[in-house]
C-alpha cells in the first residue's frame, strides 16, 4: 500500500487533530516510499564503515612508509655531515 500526504493527513484529522495543524504535520511526515530512498538502511551505514576502515588503513600505511623514508633521510644526512 503506498501512503501520499493525503492519506497521512486524513489519518491525521480522523484522530482528532485540527485540520489547520494537520496539513503542515502530514507535509513534513515521510512515507514508506519516501523513507526508503532518503533514509540509511543498516547495509548503507555497514559499507560506509567498510570504506571507512579501508581508508584508515591506507592512511596508516602512508604514515608509517613516511616516518620510515624520513628516518632515513636523516640518518644518511647525519651521516654525510659528521664524517
Amino acid at each position: 500500500m503506498k501512503t501520499t500526504t493525503l492519506d497521512i493527513y486524513n489519518l491525521l484529522v480522523a484522530a482528532g487533530i485540527e485540520r489547520e495543524k494537520a496539513e503542515p504535520l502530514a507535509k513534513e511526515i515521510l512515507s514508506r516510499d519516501e523513507a526508503a530512498k532518503t533514509l540509511a538502511t543498516k547495509e548503507d551505514i555497514s559499507d560506509i564503515k567498510d570504506q571507512m576502515r579501508s581508508g584508515i588503513m591506507w592512511v596508516a600505511g602512508l604514515l608509517i612508509g613516511q616516518i620510515a623514508i624520513s628516518t632515513a633521510i636523516i640518518n644518511i644526512m647525519f651521516q654525510v655531515y659528521t664524517a
